[in-house]
């Protein structure tokens, strides 16, 4: 494995992105988009866009990935051995009509609200390079304003 010699610091803000029915106490990050809404208008909510997200990346998981999120936290012993980790692949199943009867159905959306989208908008970066004499440290600071990245060298 090669070795860069460099270290980077990333700094910036983490935005957690749950089940409607969960409360979280940070709302979802602002966005600009032109996607229309689930109601048909023209301007998505920014909760909106990023439950569609959720539901997209929700999708794109392994049945086996899914079935995780029915599991009990980890470092938590299970309360029933043969139930905790039962559920070894589940199916998506965010397309099909709920009813109240079908377990699979049920399972699937526990699994679903236990699941979040974990998003990191970073907005400075330090880089360090220690492998060349004098070591270099630049900056590159996001200028929210101008939407571009701002690079400044500065003293390592």
């Amino acid at each position: 494995m090669q070795t860069t010699e460099e270290i980077y610091n990333l700094s910036g803000r983490f935005y957690i992105t749950s089940s409607p029915a969960r409360i979280t106490r940070f709302p979802a990050p602002k966005i600009i988009t032109s996607k229309k809404s689930l109601t048909g208008t023209d301007e998505i909510s920014p909760k909106e866009y990023w439950e569609s997200l959720r539901r997209q990346f929700w999708s794109s998981l392994s049945s086996q990935n899914r079935a995780i999120y029915t599991w009990p936290p980890p470092g938590e012993t299970p309360k029933s051995d043969k139930k905790a980790f039962e559920c070894l692949k589940l199916d998506d199943m965010l397309d099909v009509a709920s009813e109240s009867n079908n377990p699979d159905k049920v399972l699937h959306d526990s699994a679903f609200d236990n699941f979040c989208l974990l998003v990191f908008k970073v907005n400075e970066v330090v880089r360090f390079e220690y492998g060349v004499f004098p070591a270099k440290r630049i900056v590159y600071r996001l200028d929210d304003e101008e939407k571009e990245w701002i690079v400044e060298e500065s003293n390592p």
